[in-house]
């Protein structure tokens, strides 16, 4: 008897029409990230190689100890060796977390894709890994 009870309301016409609404709002969802994740190289307009100069770490005596010295940021300076993507300068500046997770070094060549003054990925070129994503 349980079991006749079940299989007619699962058949019913109302849980149905609620199970497609569900089914419809979750792939709207999923959908949304994936196109995100396409749009990836449009959010990131400038992509470039290019060498570290300098790496100058901008210090606040608020920002220098415990959790908050995390979020120190620097000052990286790149001489632009080849654009790959968008316009470019010949001398990049970007700012990033000094304990982020790509840590710049002078005389090291990146490819970096950037948007405006900020980092959307770098990899330090002659490694297999990228350091950050």
């Amino acid at each position: 008897m349980k079991g006749a009870f079940r299989t007619k309301h699962f058949q019913s016409e109302r849980f149905t029409s609620k199970f497609s609404l569900s089914l419809v709002v979750l792939c709207t969802l999923y959908s949304g990230t994936a196109l995100a994740m396409m749009k990836l190289n449009v959010k990131c307009p400038k992509k470039f190689l290019g060498t570290v100069t300098k790496v100058e770490k901008s210090e606040a005596p608020f920002f220098s100890k415990g959790a908050i010295g995390h979020l120190s940021k620097v000052q990286v300076y790149f001489k632009n060796d080849e654009t790959v993507r968008g316009d470019v300068d010949q001398n990049v500046t970007i700012q990033t977390l000094r304990n982020g997770p790509t840590k710049f070094q002078e005389g090291n060549q990146y490819e970096v894709e950037m948007r405006e003054n900020y980092i959307c990925s770098a990899k330090r070129l002659g490694q297999d890994e990228p350091e950050s994503h």
